[in-house]
C-alpha cells in the first residue's frame, strides 16, 4: 500500500527534530562537544620548535630554572644553551637568528627556555612584537616569577628606535593599563614595582612621539 507524501514528510520532520533536541540536550551537558574540533582558541599560539607549551590557557608560564614540561627541540639547540648563560653576545645572536616570533615560541615551553626568551627579547630588532604578549603575561604571572617579564618589557621599551614607525601601535598601547595596575601594586616587591613604573614611561614617550 502506498505511504502518502504528508505521512513521509511529518515522519521526517518528526526525526530531524528529536535529533535536534538530543543535539542541543548533548551541548547543555558537555559544551565542548559542540565545538569543532580544528578550532583555534583566541590565546592559543603555534609553535614552530616543536613540543606543548607550558602555558594552558596563553596566560602565565612556568618562569622557573629547569628543563621544559615536554620535549621541545629547543632544549638541544647549541645557540639557545649558549644564550642561557645571559652573555650579551650570545643573547644577541639568538635574538638575530630567531627574532621576536622565534624567542615567543621558546617563551612558551615555560621553565628555563623562557627565560632564556626574556633575556634575548630587548636584543631583537622587532622585540616590540613581543609586547602585547609580554604584558599580558606580566598581569598573570606570580610576583614571585614576575621580574624577568619586566625587565624583557623594560628592555625592549629602552632599546626601541624613537625615529621609526612602529611596528605594533596596539600591542605598546596595550602594556599602558597592565604596567600602570602594576607599578602600585602591594603584591610586588619596590624592584618590580620600579621596573614597571619605568617601563610605562618609556613606552609612554614612544607612543606620543
Amino acid at each position: 500500500m502506498a505511504i502518502s507524501a504528508a505521512r513521509v514528510g511529518g515522519a521526517t520532520r518528526a526525526g530531524a527534530h528529536s535529533a535536534l533536541s538530543l543535539l542541543l540536550l548533548a551541548c547543555a551537558l558537555a559544551p565542548p562537544a559542540c565545538v569543532r574540533g580544528n578550532q583555534v582558541r583566541p590565546n592559543e599560539t603555534s609553535s614552530t620548535g616543536g613540543g606543548r607549551s607550558a602555558s594552558t590557557d596563553g596566560g602565565a608560564l612556568d618562569l622557573t630554572e629547569g628543563p621544559p614540561l615536554a620535549p621541545t627541540p629547543l632544549a638541544n639547540d647549541s645557540l639557545w644553551q649558549q644564550a642561557a648563560r645571559g652573555d650579551p653576545i650570545d643573547l644577541g645572536r639568538l635574538a638575530e637568528r630567531e627574532g621576536a616570533a622565534g624567542l615567543l615560541t621558546g617563551l612558551e615551553q615555560g621553565r628555563s627556555l623562557a627565560l632564556t626568551a626574556l633575556l634575548a627579547l630587548p636584543y631583537a630588532e622587532d622585540g616590540e612584537l613581543a609586547l602585547g604578549r609580554l604584558c599580558g603575561l606580566a598581569t598573570s604571572s606570580a610576583p614571585s616569577q614576575i621580574e624577568p617579564v619586566l625587565r624583557a618589557v623594560q628592555g625592549i621599551a629602552q632599546k626601541m628606535p624613537r625615529d621609526r614607525e612602529r611596528l605594533d601601535v596596539e600591542g605598546v598601547r596595550s602594556c599602558s593599563a597592565p604596567l600602570a595596575a602594576l607599578s602600585v601594586s602591594e603584591r610586588l616587591s619596590p624592584h618590580a614595582r620600579d621596573l614597571a613604573s619605568s617601563a610605562r614611561a618609556l613606552l609612554s614617550e614612544l607612543t606620543q612621539n
